[in-house]
């Protein structure tokens, strides 16, 4: 009796962190979610009313009327997404230095992609070395992003350039829609996996297990909640590995408005995550 006592109480202690660790996830779309005739005070606003946690910006973005905005509404720029040349030489550009100056003390992750797929190695290595060096100066986190036909173009690639780097700090993040185009949904579970013990960041979309094309992103990018895809096997599995990280929404080419998409988006995240007093 006393040992089924205990199985239960272990049982009901892991069902509830779990579903905790669901629930305390920070939530916050690219900034792609947007129109480009959208103000920032508009933006912002709607995040705040829909129950985001922040944005996903980008330097040439990154203005201090955003800056201001997102503190009006007590939010965060959780991410910034930089994308540079793989075989670039020379010091870093001084837009990004200035940028990831700014961003100290701020909290906000740098998001780095690297493009030239076929770039060497050791080239693309040399950049990831410098951007994290100057990231860590200013008290910056660094993320890889996977993208298609990127040097870093999936998780594993990621994981490899992180290791050749030789920066224990370097984070790794998981890309849905990157990750479906190019592998399939076969496998997505353990890839989450491999690199749960580095993963800092994770992106979602709804989207199609099956595309009828795998050249269009509107069959891997949708509102949460649409397509095919079962969603529950991606925060399970977060769920299963322990990630309490942020999540954050790709919404690119994703028809407008935003306020209609980013409201579904945010009813499917809450029923994702079993909060069904936030419904």
């Amino acid at each position: 009796m006393q040992i089924r006592l205990l199985l239960a109480i272990i049982l009901l202690t892991l069902f509830f962190s779990l579903t905790n660790l669901s629930a305390e996830r920070t939530f916050f779309p690219f900034d792609n979610a947007f129109q480009k005739n959208t103000s920032v005070e508009e933006q912002v606003s709607l995040l705040k009313e829909l129950g985001y946690n922040g944005i996903c910006s980008r330097p040439g973005r990154a203005t201090e009327e955003l800056f201001s905005a997102l503190e009006k509404y007590d939010l965060k720029m959780i991410a910034s997404y930089v994308v540079l040349p793989a075989n670039a030489e020379g010091p870093l550009p001084i837009w990004l230095t200035e940028h990831i100056e700014r961003l100290r003390g701020s909290g906000t992750i740098i998001w780095l992609s690297l493009t030239g797929k076929n770039a060497p190695d050791k080239a693309a290595v040399e950049v990831i070395r410098k951007v994290y060096d100057l990231c860590e100066t200013n008290g910056v986190e660094l993320v890889l992003y996977g993208h298609i036909d990127f040097k870093t173009d999936t998780a594993a690639t990621c994981a490899r350039l992180r290791e050749l780097a030789e920066r224990p700090g370097i984070g790794l993040s998981f890309t849905l829609c990157h990750e479906l185009r190019q592998n399939g949904q076969e496998g997505l579970e353990d890839t989450i996996r491999s690199i749960a013990p580095h993963m800092r960041l994770v992106q979602i979309s709804g989207a199609n297990a099956t595309p009828t094309t795998t050249n269009n992103w509107q069959e891997y990018i949708k509102p949460l909640g649409q397509g095919s895809f079962d969603m529950s096997r991606v925060i399970e599995t977060l769920d299963e590995v322990g990630y309490d990280g942020p999540v954050n929404l790709q919404c690119y080419d994703i028809a407008p408005p935003a306020a209609k998409h980013l409201s579904e988006s945010m009813r499917a995240w809450k029923q994702l995550n079993q909060t069904p007093e936030k419904l």
